[in-house]
């Protein structure tokens, strides 16, 4: 034998093999001050008999230790050890395995302890690359943090149906270990406990575990499948991150918490279920990653959802969608940019929901839809902004509609059945190749006419179809109210007659509409963001109280052409109009106020009929010498008649001409 090792007191040959000699060490761990407890430490060592050396390459040691001793009076295993005769060392695995040991070339890979221990010490054979398999004793409780990390050569370990927690670092780093089960007595794994096992490609969780510690299961490539037990409670943070051959993550019923990104870069998952049991906080998420195509079940009607999200990174997208539950939806989202719903995504809802939820499918790009006769009401936003939903079938049981739900989506046709009382502001908005909107004749709330969207006394008008094709459109004079919206998008409609309206018309910007014809004596009359309007007409008896330079800013420079009807009998607030080319005044006009025609500088002609008894100042200011005003009267009637003061003609260039002397 070397003479490091001379110290080793040989005990016996093994009858199985002439070649292995059995080696016993005594030794004693120091308790306290005058304690002292004895072992034995046995060593099967391979060993050369002729050459009286041990062999390079160990066919295989084994190590028993009877620990029953020290764990009675509760100390750790091993802490000092003395070797033969009074030679210390301070460590098991530092000093007695690297440093005697290693220096004949033996190695120690098959550990196993004997004994009434429940206690596996914090870092005892860390570090320690030659260990292949270690054997517990079924009384172990507890495996301290740092135990068996960076044992990269541990490839089988058996954990004791007593053991209740494993601590951090466990089996960090032990490259080897290709599978693992976890008791059902083990009630926490404790982060980082088997991060880094870059072969572990099974685990099994047994019930009765209830917590999963940060990083637990971290960066483990190989590791597949993951079956959770019912008793699990507790996911924590970034625990299984970068797990990349994880496919499905079916999460059990009972459990209540995920930390943030415990499944992220997780990027082969093509299977998600999400439990009843979950709770997310208000505002908060519970996030995934992949690269495939993912089908997600989740109960939505489960008051974890509430204005919570669900997230999907990565280049995948959720294939299939599964809302199962019973009852009525809460505030669950699917926004495009954090959930990844496709065109190509198929959504299933449960027979058994009610209710379609706030902000469900907005500004998702599903396509299709199919809602159930047990759908009773469909949510505020509920599909708004949907740009590639083209139709959908909304169900006769729905009663009410919530505010946008469909805006901004790609539906042709809108049907609404027998059962709906309630539709919110503003639910059809901005859908620009809505063509029309049915209604059952049973409904007593609600009428379609042509298409157009009424309330059932066609009182209100609810909404006018984007792309409805027409001529002309003439608000019915049943119509007392028009719902915010309404109009906001002409886009295939010629000329809309106001003329029985006596209220505020808003057309919105995106609104093709050519003319308009509303009643010029309503102050109210007309509000206007339409930037393609040519042509207005201004009807009514009496004194013109319509603002158009007020009112229609986005017009101002699109107004070609001004038709004042008789009965009509002022002019106010025409100014602005910089496209503004023909007007036709008639003679029941007898008053032209102050600054109505004002920087109207494409008019190239007007001509003030003599029935006009008052022209206000500055009416024709900023007026060039290429226009021209034709005065139905003599120089000395506009003198007398018209302003003096602020000169009706004042800031005017044009060429004047009276046409009486």
């Amino acid at each position: 034998m070397d003479k490091k090792t001379s110290h080793l007191v040989t005990d016996g040959i093994d009858s199985t093999n002439q070649n292995r000699k059995l080696y016993k060490i005594h030794t004693k761990d120091l308790l306290k001050p005058g304690e002292s407890v004895s072992y034995k430490l046995y060593l099967w060592v391979d060993y050369d008999t002729t050459t009286e050396q041990a062999i390079n390459k160990v066919f295989k040691a084994n190590v028993r230790v009877d620990a029953s001793q020290a764990i009675e009076k509760k100390e750790s295993l091993l802490r000092k050890v003395d070797v033969s005769e009074g030679e210390k060392v301070t460590d098991l695995h530092d000093d007695i395995y690297n440093e005697k040991f290693a220096q004949t070339n033996v190695s120690i890979k098959n550990i196993k302890l004997e004994g009434n221990f429940k206690n596996i010490p914090k870092g005892l054979y860390t570090g320690n690359e030659n260990i292949t398999e270690v054997l517990l004793p079924s009384t172990v409780t507890s495996i301290d943090s740092r135990a068996f990390s960076h044992c990269t050569g541990l490839e089988n370990i058996i954990l004791p149906s007593n053991v209740v927690s494993l601590g951090e670092y466990a089996f960090y780093d032990c490259t080897s270990l290709k599978q693992i089960s976890i008791p059902g007595s083990v009630k926490e794994i404790g982060k980082y406990a088997f991060s880094d096992c870059q072969n572990l490609t099974s685990v099994t969780l047994q019930e009765g575990l209830a917590k999963i510690g940060q990083y637990a299961f971290s960066n483990n490539p190989l590791l597949e499948n993951v079956h959770f037990p019912s008793t699990l409670k507790e996911i924590g943070e970034w625990t299984f991150q970068h797990d990349t051959s994880i496919t499905p993550i079916v999460l059990p019923e009972g459990l209540e918490a995920v930390g943030n990104s415990a499944f992220w870069h997780c990027e082969n998952v093509v299977e998600i279920y999400i439990p009843r049991s979950l709770k997310i906080p208000s505002r908060g998420y519970i996030d995934f990653y992949s690269n495939q195509k993912v089908k997600v079940t989740l109960d939505p009607t489960s008051s974890y959802w509430r204005d919570s999200f669900l997230i999907m990174d990565g280049n995948g997208s959720v294939g299939e969608l599964n809302l199962i539950g019973s009852g009525p939806m809460v505030n669950f989202r699917t926004t495009q940019n954090i959930f990844k719903i496709t065109e190509d995504t198929k959504v299933k809802i449960a027979d058994t929901i009610t209710t379609i939820g706030d902000h469900l499918f907005s500004d998702s790009k599903i396509s299709s839809i199919t809602l159930s006769n047990n759908i009773t009401s469909i949510g505020n936003y509920a599909f708004e902004n949907t740009s590639n939903l083209t139709e959908i079938q909304i169900p006769s049981s729905v009663t009410k509609i919530g505010r946008q739900a469909f805006a901004s989506t790609a539906l042709q046709n809108i049907s609404i059945g027998k059962n709906l009382s309630e539709i919110g502001e503003n639910a059809f908005d901005e859908n620009f190749s809505l063509t029309k909107i049915t209604v059952d004749n049973a409904n007593p709330n609600y009428l379609s006419e042509d298409g157009i969207l009424y309330t059932k006394d066609k009182s209100k008008l609810l909404c006018y179809p984007a792309s409805k094709e027409a001529e002309s459109y003439t608000i019915p004079s049943t119509v007392t109210s028009i719902e915010y919206g309404a109009l906001n998008n002409l886009l295939k409609l010629d000329t809309l007659v106001a003329t029985n309206y006596s209220k505020q018309i808003i057309l919105g910007a995106n609104s093709k509409i050519r003319k308009l014809v509303v009643d010029a004596t309503n102050s109210d009359g007309g509000k206007t963001f339409a930037k393609n309007l040519k042509e207005i007409e201004l009807a009514g008896e009496g004194t013109m109280a319509l603002s158009v330079s007020t009112y229609w800013a986005n017009s101002l420079k699109s107004i070609e052409k001004i038709t004042i009807h008789e009965g009509i009998t002022s002019i106010r607030n025409l100014d602005g109009l910089t496209a503004l080319k023909e007007i036709s005044i008639p003679c029941t006009i007898t008053r032209i106020e102050e600054y109505s025609f004002s920087g109207d500088t494409s008019l190239p002609e007007i001509t003030i009929p003599n029935t006009v008894t008052y022209v206000g100042g500055k009416a024709f200011s900023g007026w060039t010498e290429s226009q021209t005003i034709n005065v139905d009267n003599t120089e000395e009637y506009a003198k007398s008649k018209f302003a003096q003061h602020y000169g009706w003609n004042t800031d005017c260039k044009a060429v004047i001409n009276y046409l009486r002397t």
